[in-house]
């Protein structure tokens, strides 16, 4: 008996260890080591390309601030990925969208069977003039991008939106504001409290943009 309870007990631990959440309870505030943080602008979407794995798809986009005073202007290829295999994606933003993200370095080792084969006219938008030539004389084996790749997990809150003057989306920590613990007291008496409680704590924020890019103490605002 003591031994299935135990077996039970490791199976549930494993399961919290390996399971990614795609809205995980973070917010965008409690963790920032990312190699990228940053505000951006989608430039140019690239989906017409057959989904391989967890990649469906390329965004230009243009760093407009940034943590790090040289990434500012820089270009970027954001790799979208699906949300249901633990991955974050801008794809589903329209073009001239700014947004605020946190982005890793990828170095897209995934390119070589992701276009291979794929007779693509806008090869020579993403890919070095060497790399092109390698493609186009269908060699198909050395790949690399015109600018610096980037790509981001969903167990953290990794995106929000620029709307106008406000930065959108789950922002900061909830929990110990007023309005949250007189629902999570009301909860006590009437479980619909508990759910507002709830909501309420990952419900879309709204901060003043500027407010936000000195929180994350941007180089240029």
């Amino acid at each position: 008996m003591l031994k299935s309870v135990f077996v039970a007990f490791l199976l549930q631990i494993s399961g919290y260890c390996f399971a990614c959440s795609c809205d995980g309870p973070l917010y965008f505030l409690k963790v920032l080591n990312y190699d990228y943080v940053c505000q951006i602008k989608i430039l140019k979407h690239y989906n017409d390309v057959a989904q391989s794995g967890n990649y469906e798809g390329l965004t230009k986009v243009v760093v407009l601030n940034s943590r790090k005073f040289d990434q500012i202007n820089d270009t970027l290829f954001y790799l979208n990925s699906s949300p249901s295999l633990c991955g974050q994606t801008i794809g589903n933003f329209t073009e001239g969208q700014e947004l605020i993200i946190k982005a890793m370095n990828d170095e897209a080792y995934f390119a070589r069977n992701y276009y291979e084969g794929n007779n693509r006219s806008f090869m020579d938008e993403i890919l070095t003039e060497k790399s092109l030539h390698s493609y186009k004389s269908g060699q198909n084996n050395f790949f690399e991008f015109k600018y610096n790749t980037v790509a981001s997990s969903s167990c953290d809150q990794v995106i929000l939106k620029v709307d106008k003057n406000w930065a959108v989306g789950r922002i900061k920590n909830q929990h110990f504001t007023f309005k949250y613990l007189y629902y999570n007291f009301l909860s006590l008496f009437s479980e619909k409290y508990k759910i507002s409680a709830f909501h309420f704590i990952f419900e879309n924020q709204k901060m003043k943009k500027r407010t936000l890019l000195k929180k994350l103490k941007f180089k240029k605002i």
